[in-house]
């Protein structure tokens, strides 16, 4: 199993965790940040101890935007892989991320009733793809 596979399959392992602002525990609560921050983590594409919070309920964009460029490699949205992380805005400003697989589905932590889902990456939520990161080091072999 290449990186990006092993990103997806963690994510994936995520599915059904409850919904928890700034959470950070599998099966017990996360939010978007969360899981894209726990997923690198685990796999030792972030530093361990990466600790991301103090942000309010929707996430300031430039600061989330600066802290993806901090940690993470910002490529064009056309070159888009399994395993990259989507920066979107599904309201009024840019403040959700989501994993993308290659199977045409994002993995998110998306709201109290559903917690971290997969569902399709439809028309809806790839126009509100504003930006997309990769992990530093997801092409060398883990």
């Amino acid at each position: 199993m290449n990186a990006r596979e092993k990103i997806i399959a963690e994510a994936r392992d995520w599915k059904s965790t409850p919904y928890k602002h700034q959470g950070r525990l599998k099966h017990v609560g996360c939010d978007c940040v969360g899981l894209a921050v726990q997923v690198g983590i685990v796999l030792g594409l972030l530093p361990a101890d990466l600790e991301v919070n103090g942000y309010s309920r929707y996430p300031d964009p430039p600061e989330l935007i600066r802290r993806l460029n901090l940690y993470m490699e910002r490529i064009n949205t056309s070159e888009r892989l399994g395993g990259d992380v989507l920066l979107l805005k599904p309201y009024r400003l840019p403040q959700h991320l989501a994993i993308l697989t290659f199977d045409g589905t994002m993995i998110h932590a998306i709201d109290k009733t559903r917690g971290v889902a997969e569902h399709r990456l439809d028309e809806v939520w790839t126009k509100s793809i504003v930006g997309v990161w990769r992990y530093r080091g997801v092409d060398e072999d883990l």
